[in-house]
């Protein structure tokens, strides 16, 4: 892709072989629940390897920089547009644990410090991907019921 964000359709092409029926399995899953939750299925699925890093954030106590590394954990999202609206339904496939929340689509938004919802970290990734201009133009994107 010429944005520099690799696209893939297939789990093979970027898990391990022991883990990519798991992955298949968790794609299928998030893509039934939403369909469920939103009569329709997703655009596209995007895909936030988990992190591992080695001796600290930035630099350990002898001055060499840390190694972080991708792991086999990570972070799903489905993701549809639709037209109209001003804010961004964020749910998750645990409902009853992560109840939905509806977020206002304005990358210049303030987080409610001292209450701490679990879609924080949605917001969060959204601000820095609307405020750099990457990828997409995600304050243009209204997603809304």
């Amino acid at each position: 892709m010429d944005n520099g964000v690799p696209e893939y359709s297939s789990a093979e092409n970027i898990y391990p072989e022991l883990y990519v029926r798991r992955a298949s399995d968790r794609v299928s899953k998030l893509r039934q629940a939403f369909e469920k939750m939103y009569g329709s299925e997703p655009e596209i699925i995007f895909r936030a390897p988990g992190r591992v890093n080695l001796i600290g954030e930035h630099i350990d106590y002898e001055g060499y920089g840390v190694l972080p590394m991708a792991i086999v954990q990570d972070t799903l999202l489905a993701i549809r547009r639709v037209s109209g609206g001003s804010n961004i339904r964020v749910a998750n496939v645990k409902p009853e644990e992560y109840p939905e929340v509806l977020v206002s689509n304005d990358p210049e938004q303030e987080l409610q410090i001292g209450k701490r919802r679990w879609s924080d970290y949605f917001i969060c990734g959204f601000k820095v991907v609307a405020s750099a201009g990457a990828v997409l133009t995600v304050h243009k994107i209204p997603c809304s019921k």
